[in-house]
Parts: structure tokens; sequence; C-alpha cells
């Protein structure tokens, strides 16, 4: 039986609503693997996460679990940091990278984060909220996850670019943040699925070449 890692944050963990228990059963990799009833899953989502605290808990995380392929999601929480961050987000996705073998990796975009401050966020998340739409809307998110997209391509790792996805809905005048879970950066279970159509045809060409 073939194995896949899920390695990300909270989205893959299965967090939607902030304070709310993790619902893994109701994550992508699981829809996913409704689809592939013959795939191992290994859910090494953590919430919270960025993209270096992946790298640093890679080996106990996911290589030690010898998956044949890993789908790689970071950023939501990397963004925040301003422009300043993206240097280092990408050198951890680089490192990432390199230990995974780019052949047996996908690396999935993440969603939209919001674009304002939705009046129902969970008012202890208010300010982070404020932040986070800045990102969004003054070209952060854009900047990161392009750049993310171009370095997985110069580095051989077949993309899944789900955050275009997002935008597009935006751009055809589709209320984003309304689509969030937590208002901020989770996407609710439906939107899961979103993930889970777009990732199935990669990762089924990926395990044939396993």
């Amino acid at each position: 039986m073939k194995k896949i890692a899920f390695f990300g944050d909270s989205v893959t963990e299965g967090s939607f609503e902030i304070k709310a228990p993790a619902e893994p059963g109701s994550a992508y990799h699981a829809l996913l693997g409704k689809r592939l009833p013959d795939i191992c899953t290994v859910n090494a989502g953590v919430g919270g996460d960025r993209a270096q605290n992946g790298l640093d808990r890679i080996q106990a995380d996911v290589l030690a679990h010898c998956p044949d392929l890993t789908v790689v999601c970071f950023g939501l929480n990397d963004i925040p940091a301003g422009k300043e961050g993206l240097h280092g987000y990408l050198q951890a996705l680089e490192g990432i990278f390199t230990m995974l073998s780019p052949e047996k990796t996908i690396f999935m975009t993440p969603n939209m984060l919001n674009t304002y401050v939705h009046p129902q966020v969970d008012p202890d998340y208010r300010s982070f909220a404020g932040i986070a739409a800045r990102c969004q809307l003054d070209g952060t998110a854009d900047a990161y996850l392009e750049d993310a997209v171009k370095l997985a391509g110069a580095m051989g790792v077949t993309v899944c670019n789900c955050y275009q996805q997002w935008k597009k809905l935006w751009q055809y005048g589709i209320d984003t943040t309304e689509l969030l879970a937590n208002y901020i950066n989770h996407p609710p279970r439906k939107m899961h699925g979103l993930f889970a159509d777009a990732l199935y045809p990669l990762v089924i060409s990926k395990l044939k070449e396993c």
C-alpha cells in the first residue's frame, strides 16, 4: 500500500472555527482518501506552523513515515509576517523540497486570507484579522505564493495552485471572506473539497511514477 503524507498548518490539521477542536476527518486529505481507498494517508499538519516550523519537524513528522508522496502546504501563517519575511519563507520551502525529494512532492498553494475584518470575527483575533487583510490586499500574499510557485517549478516540484482558484472566485465578485469558517484563514468543510478535487489528478499521476 502506497503512503501519502500531508504536510502543513492548521488547514491540513483540520481546523475550522477558532477555539474548536480539529476535525481531521473533514479535511481535504480525508476527502481525497475516500477517493483513494488503497492509499494510506499521514496527517502531518500542525496549527500555527510556518514553513520554518515544518522544516524543523520534517524528519519526525514526515520522513520517519517513509511516504511515497508528500503534499506540502505552508504559507498562511508566513504571509502575515509581511514582505520582509518572504526570503525566510522561500528558504524554508527550499529546505523542505530538498529533504523530501522534488519528484516525490506536490506543493499545494493555500486559500486566500480574508480581505476585510468581518463583523463576526472572534474579538480576540480582530487585530490579526486586520493584519491578514492588509497582507492579502497589498500584494504580500500574491508575492509569497507567486515566488513559492516559481521556486517549486525551478526545483521540479509539481504545483497544485489552489490559491489561484480562490483568486478567481474573488475576481468574479464572490466574497471569499464569507467563505472562511473563521473569517480569517480557515476554509470551511465544503471548500476543502476544492483542494481534494484539484489534488486528485495530480496525486494519481504522481503515484503512477512511484
